[in-house]
This record gives structure tokens, C-alpha cells and sequence, in this order.
């Protein structure tokens, strides 16, 4: 089975309401996961409704990187007040999970 990393959040849109739409998430190249794991390079999508992020991932901390440069996941979100933007998260290991959305970007 392999280690993912839960990440269970609320998503609000500007106005506080919960947000609705979708999350692409796509790692910045295919690797191998600390366990082992392998990650495709191509993107994930996860709906959000009602605020709800609950998704899991494969943790790039510790990924095997054969060389290459760090991994990272972009996440691009679709939201569906018309907001749309995207930022890089860091995704710990399973130990001391949930994380929040926040965390991913400071890790």
C-alpha cells in the first residue's frame, strides 16, 4: 500500500462563501515517492464542493529524484466564480497529517 499524504482543508472564495469548482493538480515531472511509489507527471483533477478539500497525494518529501530537480505539485484551480490561479505545494510525508492547503505552500 503505498505512504500518501492526506490533505483536508476549506476552501473559501473571496467574498468568505465556500468555494465550488475544481483543482488540477500536476507534478512538476513523473518521480518516485519515498516509499517507493511511482507518480506519473500527468494532472490529477479533484472536485471541490462546498469548500471541501479532502484528497490525498503521494508526498514529495524525500522523492527519489535521479538527479533531476526538486518535485513539486502545481495546483491550478478552477473555481467557479470565475476565480482561477495556481501556486506550488510541497507535500510532507503521512506522519502528522491532515495538512491544510497553507502548510503545503510553507513546507
Amino acid at each position: 500500500m503505498p505512504e500518501l499524504t492526506h490533505i483536508l482543508d476549506t476552501l473559501k472564495d473571496a467574498d468568505g462563501s465556500a468555494a465550488n469548482g475544481r483543482i488540477a493538480i500536476t507534478p512538476s515531472r513523473a518521480f518516485a515517492a519515498a516509499d517507493g511509489t511511482a507518480v506519473a507527471a500527468g494532472p490529477v483533477l479533484y472536485d471541490v464542493a462546498n469548500g471541501v478539500v479532502d484528497l490525498l497525494l503521494a508526498p514529495t518529501e524525500d522523492a527519489a529524484l535521479s538527479g533531476g530537480p526538486e518535485v513539486t505539485y502545481k495546483a491550478a484551480y478552477f473555481l467557479k466564480n470565475r476565480g482561477q490561479y495556481s501556486e506550488t505545494w510541497n507535500v510532507p510525508r503521512a506522519a502528522g497529517g491532515p495538512y491544510t492547503i497553507s502548510q503545503l505552500r510553507g513546507f
